[in-house]
């Protein structure tokens, strides 16, 4: 339903962050989803009218198409803008999140950012996208849970502390 003739410029600057505690990772990505919130508006303006949850599977199944996890190597996070991620296809669950929040701001839908841990409550280890938060149309956009035949499973996160 995405059109991919109107997707945004990539600059291939890198966003990358020499990682020291969980809260610089949280401070660096909400920094860089504010220098790059716009980057999708042309993209998802074709998805005007259709209704919030038809607008969001929408764009959930363009990312499934385009976009493919890599986990970051080594101490390095490279945070990468949703234009730059697009681009290069690959990329890990902070860049995952900043395309769904570029996305659900330019359709003005309410989403956070949820950081998780799965077995250590002091540190984040996962962010995904919660669309519509805290009401009973609540959507999880994590791409990085999969089903048992390796596709990202759509509204649904695993349990965390």
């Amino acid at each position: 339903m995405l059109n991919n003739n109107i997707l945004p410029r990539p600059d291939y600057k890198n966003k990358l962050l020499k990682i020291g505690f969980n809260k610089d990772v949280v401070s660096y990505l909400l920094q860089v989803y504010e220098e790059s919130k716009n980057q999708c508006c042309k993209l998802v303006g074709q998805l005007v009218g259709l209704s919030y949850r038809d607008q969001i599977y929408s764009i959930w199944n363009y990312f499934i198409e385009n976009v493919v996890y890599q986990e970051d190597f080594g101490n390095d996070q490279c945070l990468k803008t949703p234009a730059r991620l697009l681009a290069e296809g690959v990329g890990d669950c902070k860049s995952y999140s900043l395309f769904f929040a570029s996305c659900l701001h330019c359709l003005n839908i309410p989403f956070v950012f949820r950081f998780v841990s799965f077995d250590n409550a002091t540190d984040f280890q996962h962010v995904y996208i919660v669309a519509c938060p805290y009401t009973s149309q609540q959507i999880i956009l994590d791409a990085v849970e999969k089903d048992k035949f390796g596709v990202p499973i759509f509204n649904y996160a695993r349990d965390f502390l």
